[in-house]
């Protein structure tokens, strides 16, 4: 799960803190004297790691992570609990919800993980109206932003897709020239292509360059290597509620070079 951090909260320090509430769940398995106090100790990790963690996630997530239902129902029958006759039981469930909070966690520091590489890397954020895709000398497939921006090469582009820019796009594969024609239906099928189903790609792949490592004289530039894009769907606010999306109603994308 990809979790939501308070305002303010330090991703590094986010992670710090999931990744040890990670190791203090798997320390939960051990050999206790008896169910009871193996329940006791599960309720007292539960406890002490919302009080870490309230300060740097969402109270949805502090839900799905710690307050589970399971843990609500075991911290209300705490006291019905005690008896020998519910040592199986107690045991079995408390077990049971330790795995799975320790495969919760797991996840969360492995999404967190896969956000702050992803997002870690020098890059350029750049959005360009319809009009740059129809009335540029290169179309889309050839495009090279590095060139046009004077960005260096060993810095990543992201080249984002608002939804208005698709939209009219969409519109403008029935204009009346023949250019606007073209060009709007190879970029909307480029952007197809590239996203294929999915919420990002590659509109470049490429090798990476070293940073400031320039070519041997007379050799071209290559590519720098390319991060994951990201898509995130923002629905333009001017659209009536009632009036219907495009057959081709994509997130705003964004492309890597």
């Amino acid at each position: 799960m990809l979790i939501s951090p308070r305002r303010g909260a330090d991703r590094i320090n986010i992670r710090k803190v999931l990744s040890g509430v990670h190791t203090t769940a798997q320390n939960l398995q051990r050999s206790y004297g008896n169910a009871f106090e193996g329940l006791l100790a599960y309720l007292e990790w539960a406890t002490e790691s919302a009080r870490v963690l309230r300060s740097q996630v969402s109270d949805r997530d502090l839900e799905q992570l710690v307050f589970t239902p399971r843990y609500k129902a075991l911290l209300a029958s705490c006291g019905t609990l005690a008896g020998s006759a519910q040592k199986c039981l107690v045991s079995g469930l408390v077990q049971l919800e330790v795995v799975e909070r320790i495969e919760a966690f797991e996840a969360a520091v492995n999404a967190l993980d896969t956000q702050i590489s992803r997002w870690n890397m020098r890059e350029t954020f750049v959005v360009a109206d319809s009009s740059f895709y129809i009335q540029n000398d290169v179309k889309l497939a050839d495009l090279d932003l590095h060139e046009i921006l004077d960005v260096p090469r060993w810095e990543f582009v992201r080249l984002l897709f608002p939804i208005v820019v698709v939209d009219e796009l969409d519109g403008l594969k029935d204009a009346s020239k023949q250019r606007a024609r073209w060009r709007a239906a190879h970029t909307l099928g480029r952007l197809d292509e590239v996203l294929d189903g999915h919420t990002h790609g590659f509109l470049h792949e490429g090798v990476h360059t070293p940073r400031m490592a320039r070519p041997a004289t007379g050799s071209p530039w290559r590519s720098s290597s390319i991060p994951p894009a990201t898509c995130a769907w923002t629905a333009p606010t001017t659209r009536s509620s009632t009036e219907p999306r495009p057959s081709r109603a994509w997130p705003a994308a964004t492309f890597g070079f």
